[in-house]
């Protein structure tokens, strides 16, 4: 309650609300009711052609797209930041006729290009820039016009490629490249005697299909990898697995029939050598 004497007076209304301004004419004692409008909005940001963009309001974050906050009315600078598009920056005006969960939608501009990697054979690791991006083929993968880029393809079973100084000068245009890698080979070399030291010569399968024989040796260059052995002579087999690991490397192995028993022995002997220039003759087979 509020005594006032009879006649005009002019009433203003404040916090928290909008302002109301209003006159009335007190004649005796009476109740005036006023109707009052909050001054704070929820409003709601998105921002196109992608979401999850970080929001600053009056250089203060206060979250990413889509985001949903109150604010009294009034007026405020928006800027929003999000990787490979240029940085926004504009006037938020929250006015009287602003209505609730009203939605302010920012467009972002495109700062990126676009990058291509194709591999012959397909599903190669890719790097860019030092890191794993997957496996061939790599589409439309972004990177930052003017900047200097490297490709790198790693596969432990085909020579290394690099190549630096990739650089895209235009937005969203895009930079193809196709490697052709190398493969990277070592070999085996095989020999089989009996139990008198006579030279045998046993069929040799590898991964199950037949290769050759050990006529005196058998020699064969084979890719990086693992490969199932089997040689064959006089009814008796012998099976094992043999791993390749590195370019160049020969793996030497001279097995001992024993035709007066089931067994066959096995003197092993793995030779790694890098061979800068080795021919392809040895490797016919």
């Amino acid at each position: 309650q509020i005594p006032l004497s009879p006649g005009k007076h002019k009433v203003v209304l404040k916090p928290k609300f909008d302002e109301l301004t209003q006159e009335i004419d007190v004649k005796k004692t009476e109740v005036f009711l006023f109707s009052l409008e909050s001054s704070e909005r929820t409003i709601r940001i998105e921002s196109k052609p992608e979401n999850n963009t970080e929001v600053f309001i009056n250089n203060n974050p206060v979250g990413f797209t889509p985001l949903t906050l109150t604010k009294s009315k009034g007026k405020y600078k928006i800027i929003l930041k999000k990787e490979f598009y240029l940085e926004s920056e504009s006037d938020l005006i929250i006015a009287h006729d602003t209505k609730n969960e009203e939605t302010f939608l920012y467009t972002l501009k495109a700062n990126f290009s676009f990058l291509e990697v194709m591999t012959d054979p397909t599903d190669l690791e890719i790097f860019i820039d030092s890191v794993s991006v997957g496996r061939a083929p790599i589409r439309d993968y972004r990177i930052q016009p003017g900047t200097l880029h490297k490709i790198e393809l790693k596969d432990r079973r085909y020579q290394a490629i690099t190549e630096n100084k990739i650089q895209s000068i235009k937005v969203l245009e895009t930079i193809k490249r196709h490697f052709k890698p190398e493969k990277k080979y070592g070999g085996i070399d095989i020999g089989c005697i009996d139990e008198d030291n006579n030279l045998v010569i046993a069929k040799v399968y590898i991964d199950k299909g037949y290769a050759w024989e050990t006529k005196p040796r058998f020699q064969k260059k084979l890719e990086i990898g693992i490969f199932e052995i089997r040689l064959e002579a006089e009814e008796k087999t012998f099976e094992e697995k043999i791993e390749i690991n590195s370019h160049g490397e020969i793996i030497k192995k001279n097995y001992k029939f024993k035709f007066s028993d089931s067994n066959i022995s096995k003197e092993y002997e793995q030779i790694p050598k890098i061979y800068k220039n080795y021919g392809e003759k040895l490797w016919e087979r």
